[in-house]
């Protein structure tokens, strides 16, 4: 499931880097339309009905708030992110109920940490009531034994489990990467997956990072040590797991 987002900010060069920005999401996010000014925001927004708003506060002669009044009224109202140069509107825009509060230039770590919340809102309730183990268990069927159930935006994805080429912590959320070079980022967090694949395999050779040791391929010596994943991708290994990634590599 992907979620519709505008951006109105009289700025260009912030809008094309918010958009950059954004690219990460590009899945679960789709920019609709990008607007310079309070009047064409008002109307993108009325054509594409957005879930999540990128607002700018100033934009002469009018402001980010005038925006919010004049939707105010609307039965679905979207999430809003203020995108500003000032902290001094931050208390108002509380007021407005904002999702979050973002000061330029905008840090990408401030930015995820604002996505991470959206999508933590948008999340359906039925997920809560799904345990996120193995298929088999979700559907009662020894066949599914090795496939895995990941909560994600608007809903869950089911892959396999001999595809996941590595786990990664993204915060309060976990970045797969499948071995077709999809990747999946899931709203549970890298414990969790921890203890989900506990009699999997998967090794946790770093505090960021779950391996598949099947995609090994290699490893390069230094600081840190790093191991080569399907002849493309390198993680590190934490110097306290050094002595055991190589055991269980020469073995």
């Amino acid at each position: 499931m992907s979620y519709k987002a505008i951006i109105i900010d009289d700025e260009k060069i912030y809008i094309r880097s918010l958009l950059k920005l954004l690219e990460t999401y590009s899945n679960e996010i789709v920019i609709k339309s990008t607007a310079n000014d309070v009047d064409q925001g008002i109307k993108d927004y009325n054509v594409f009905q957005p879930d999540l708003v990128f607002l700018d506060v100033q934009m002469p002669p009018k402001t980010g708030f005038d925006f919010l009044d004049q939707i105010r009224n609307d039965a679905k109202k979207p999430h809003v992110i203020f995108t500003t140069s000032f902290d001094k509107f931050a208390l108002k825009a509380i007021k407005y109920n904002a999702l979050d509060y973002l000061l330029k230039p905008i840090d990408p770590i401030e930015l995820d940490n604002a996505i991470a919340k959206f999508f933590e809102q948008n999340t359906p309730s039925v997920e809560q009531d799904i345990r996120f183990s193995s298929v088999s268990t979700f559907f009662n069927n020894p066949n599914n034994s090795e496939k895995v159930v990941l909560p994600v935006a608007g809903g869950f994805k089911i892959i396999k489990l001999k595809d996941i080429i590595y786990v990664q912590a993204q915060r309060n959320y976990s970045l797969f990467l499948i071995k077709d070079q999809k990747e999946i980022l899931s709203s549970k967090t890298l414990k969790h997956y921890q203890d989900v694949f506990d009699q999997s395999g998967l090794k946790r050779w770093h505090q960021s990072y779950l391996i598949n040791p099947f995609y090994i391929t290699g490893f390069k010596k230094g600081e840190p040590y790093q191991v080569e994943l399907n002849g493309m991708y390198f993680v590190p290994i934490a110097k306290s797991k050094k002595e055991d990634f190589l055991s269980f590599v020469i073995s």
